[in-house]
C-alpha cells in the first residue's frame, strides 16, 4: 500500500512540471479521402445502343493503386443481375429477350477503399462508391400488326378484310388461321397486305360427333395478321368464324318401300370444297357440297333409326374431319315420312277415329304398388296433341288392356283386366262402365253388348246391355269368350268341343262360320272377317259368303283393318304387309319391333306397335307414312 501511494506522488509531480501549447500551428491538416480520379468504363458501348441479342458486356475501373476494390454491383432496371469483377475489370451479361422492346436502364455500382492511409482506411472502415448509369435500348418485335375488321361467308367462301393502316417495321408477313390446336400461316407479300383483303378459299368448318375426342378441331377459326422480325412476332386483333351445325339439313325421305332417299342442304363453304362423303343406308358415296339426293334401292324398316354419316371431303391431307352421325333420325315431314311424340310414351294402342279424322291412343302414364294408371291422348291427324282424358287405374297392362271405336255410335270402348268403360268421343269423358266388385271379371265392351268372364263364379255371359237380356250363358269350364267385334255384331265363343263364330242377331246366336279344328287368328270389321290359318291369310265377306286369301307368313298372324282404305294390315313378329281388299295388291315390308324402354316401365314396355289408319301406317316410335 505503501508503494502505490510513492508512486502516485512521483507521477503528479512530473505531469505539474510537462506544458503544450494548443494552438492551431500544432494541428496537422490530413486529406480527406476523394474519387476525382475513380471511374468507370463500359467498354465497346455508347449510350442508348440497340442490343437485341444476348451480349457479354466488359468494364473496367480506374482508380490508383492505392484504393482496392470491396466489391462490384450491376442493376438492369434496378434489379441486380450477376457479374464477375476481378482486377480492374468486370463482366456481365445483357440477355434482351428477357426485357419488353423500349429502354432499359444499366447501373454499375463500384465500391472500393479510400487509399487515404488513414486508421479507418487500414481497417476498411473508409470506402467510397463510385456509379454509373447507362441507357440501352431494345427493340425485337416487329411493329403492331393492323387488326381484323370483318370476315364474312360470300357465295360459298370466305373473305377477310383488315386495315391498311400500319407500320412496316417486320421482316415477314402472314395472315394467321388458328383453330383449336392447330395455327395455319399464309404468307402475305407487301402487296398482298396492302390490299386490306384475301380470299380464303381452303378453309372449311364442320363439327363431328361428340363421341369423338378431336370432333370440333375444326368447328371455329380465328382470323389475324402476324408479323414476324428476327427476334420475335406480334399479332393484331383477331376475329372469328364459327360453324353452325343447323345450317346442314339432312332429310330421309320415303320413295316406297323397297327405297328411301336422303337429301342434304349446301354447306355454307360449299365453294372451297366439292363433295361431302356419306356412309349411309349401309353405302359409301359422295356427295355436293352444294346440297343434293341420293336414293337408297333397299327396303327401309319401318321404324328403324337411320343416322346419317357425313363429312367434308377435302384434298388437304394434313386435315381430316370426323364423321358427323346424326343422333336424331333427319326425317322428311311432308309427302314422306312424319314425327310424332310417341317414343318416350308407353303406348299400349291406337286408333283412328274416322268421324273426327283424329288418332286416339292408350297411354299408360305411371304405376302404384298394385295398379296402373292411363289416359286416353287423342292426336290431331297432324299427330299434334290435342288433349287428353281423366286419369284410368287398371290392375294388368299386359292382359286385356285395349281401345276400340265403335262404328255405330262413334264412341270409345276400353277394357282394362276388371272394368269395361264407354267414352264420348266429343268430351273424353266416361259415361258408362262395368265392373266386378271383387275386382275378379274380365270385361269386353262392344256395342250394346257385354262379354263377360266370371273366375269367382266360374262363370261366363254374354247380355245385351240395353234390353239386359242374357244372349249365352255357360261354365267357364266349358266356355270361352275368344273375340267381340267392334260393333259388338260377332262372338267368338270357344268350347271344350268346338271353336264357332257367330252373329248377334235379335239377342240370338246365329252360327256364321266353323273355326274347329283351325289353328286361326282373326279380325272382324263390320260383316268382313279376316283369318289366317298356317301360311295362309283369308277374307270373308259374311254376308255374301266370298273368299279371298294371299301367303303369309306361318303362324300367330295379327291383323288390324282400315276402313278408310280398306286395307288390312297384317303383321308377325317383325315382317308385315298390308293387302287392298279392292285391287288384292299386297306390299309387304319389316319393322322395327324390340323397344327396349329404359325407366319405370323397362320390364313392360318392350314392343313397338305398327297400325293402319285412314291409310297412314303408323310405327310407335313416332314414325309415320302416309301411303297414298
Amino acid at each position: 500500500m505503501k508503494k502505490k501511494i510513492v508512486l502516485i506522488v512521483v507521477m503528479s509531480f512530473f505531469l505539474m512540471r510537462c506544458s503544450y501549447d494548443f494552438t492551431p500551428d500544432n494541428f496537422i491538416d490530413l486529406e480527406q479521402p476523394i474519387n476525382d480520379t475513380n471511374y468507370i468504363n463500359l467498354v465497346n458501348f455508347n449510350n442508348l445502343d440497340t442490343i437485341n441479342n444476348q451480349k457479354v458486356m466488359r468494364y473496367y475501373f480506374q482508380s490508383p493503386n492505392n484504393q482496392s476494390t470491396i466489391e462490384s454491383k450491376v442493376y438492369v432496371d434496378n434489379r441486380q443481375i450477376n457479374a464477375y469483377f476481378s482486377g480492374q475489370s468486370g463482366t456481365f451479361i445483357l440477355r434482351p429477350q428477357t426485357y419488353d422492346d423500349g429502354i432499359h436502364n444499366i447501373r454499375i455500382e463500384h465500391k472500393f477503399s479510400s487509399g487515404s492511409g488513414s486508421i479507418a482506411d487500414q481497417a476498411g472502415l473508409e470506402t467510397l462508391t463510385e456509379i454509373a448509369s447507362y441507357q440501352f435500348f431494345v427493340k425485337r418485335l416487329p411493329s403492331s400488326p393492323p387488326p381484323i375488321e370483318n370476315v364474312e361467308i360470300t357465295d360459298g367462301t370466305i373473305y377477310v378484310k383488315w386495315s391498311t393502316d400500319y407500320e412496316r417495321d417486320f421482316t415477314n408477313a402472314y395472315l394467321s388461321l388458328k383453330f383449336k390446336t392447330r395455327e395455319i400461316k399464309i404468307p402475305l407479300s407487301n402487296d398482298q397486305l396492302a390490299l386490306g383483303t384475301y380470299n380464303d378459299q381452303s378453309t372449311v368448318l364442320f363439327e363431328g360427333s361428340s363421341r369423338y375426342s378431336n370432333f370440333d378441331e375444326y368447328s371455329s377459326v380465328s382470323y389475324s395478321i402476324l408479323f414476324e422480325s428476327d427476334y420475335g412476332q406480334s399479332y393484331g386483333s383477331p376475329q372469328s368464324l364459327s360453324y353452325d351445325p343447323s345450317s346442314i339439313t339432312l332429310e330421309v325421305s320415303f320413295l316406297n318401300f323397297n327405297s328411301y332417299k336422303l337429301t342434304w342442304s349446301a354447306h355454307p363453304l360449299y365453294s372451297n370444297f366439292e363433295n361431302f362423303e356419306f356412309f349411309f343406308g349401309g353405302e359409301f358415296f359422295l356427295g355436293s357440297s352444294s346440297g343434293g339426293e341420293y336414293s337408297i334401292s333397299s327396303p327401309y324398316i319401318i321404324g328403324s333409326i337411320l343416322s346419317p354419316n357425313i363429312r367434308p371431303k377435302v384434298n388437304n391431307f394434313e386435315i381430316q374431319f370426323e364423321f358427323y352421325i346424326s343422333d336424331d333420325f333427319p326425317l322428311a315431314n311432308s309427302n314422306s315420312f312424319g314425327l310424332a311424340n310417341l317414343n318416350p310414351l308407353f303406348l299400349k294402342e291406337i286408333v283412328y277415329h274416322p268421324s273426327t279424322n283424329n288418332f286416339y291412343a292408350l297411354i299408360v302414364e305411371d304405376r302404384s304398388v298394385s295398379e296402373y294408371h292411363f289416359r286416353i291422348y287423342e292426336y290431331s291427324f297432324e299427330m299434334d296433341l290435342l288433349r287428353t282424358s281423366n286419369l284410368i287405374s287398371c290392375y294388368r297392362v299386359h292382359e286385356s288392356l285395349n281401345i276400340t271405336i265403335n262404328p255405330d255410335d262413334n264412341n270409345i270402348h276400353i277394357d282394362t283386366y276388371n272394368y269395361a268403360y264407354e267414352m264420348d268421343i266429343s268430351t273424353l269423358q266416361i259415361i258408362d262402365q262395368y265392373t266386378d266388385t271383387l275386382s275378379n271379371s274380365k270385361f269386353i265392351y262392344r256395342g250394346n253388348i257385354l262379354a263377360r268372364t266370371d273366375y269367382s263364379n266360374n262363370q261366363v255371359t254374354l247380355t245385351n246391355v240395353t234390353n239386359n237380356t242374357v244372349i249365352y250363358s255357360a261354365p267357364y269350364n266349358f266356355a270361352r269368350f275368344g273375340y267381340l267385334s267392334n260393333n259388338g255384331k260377332y262372338i267368338l265363343i270357344y268350347t271344350n268341343s268346338e271353336n264357332k263364330l257367330y252373329r248377334i242377331d235379335n239377342n240370338q246366336l246365329v252360327e256364321v262360320f266353323d273355326f274347329s279344328n283351325i289353328n286361326f287368328s282373326l279380325e272382324i270389321y263390320g260383316d268382313n272377317l279376316f283369318y289366317a290359318s298356317s301360311n295362309e291369310v283369308f277374307f270373308v265377306d259374311l254376308i255374301n259368303n266370298t273368299r279371298k286369301s294371299f301367303s303369309f307368313g306361318a303362324t300367330q298372324q295379327k291383323f288390324q283393318f282400315d276402313s278408310s282404305s280398306n286395307k288390312l294390315l297384317v303383321y308377325q313378329s317383325d315382317r308385315s304387309a298390308i293387302y287392298n281388299i279392292l285391287t288384292e295388291d299386297i306390299v309387304r315390308f319389316q319393322f322395327e319391333p324390340n323397344k327396349s324402354a329404359r325407366g319405370l316401365f323397362n320390364q313392360e314396355d318392350r314392343d313397338y306397335l305398327v297400325r293402319l289408319g285412314n291409310d297412314r301406317l303408323i310405327h310407335t316410335r313416332g314414325i309415320y307414312i302416309d301411303l297414298n
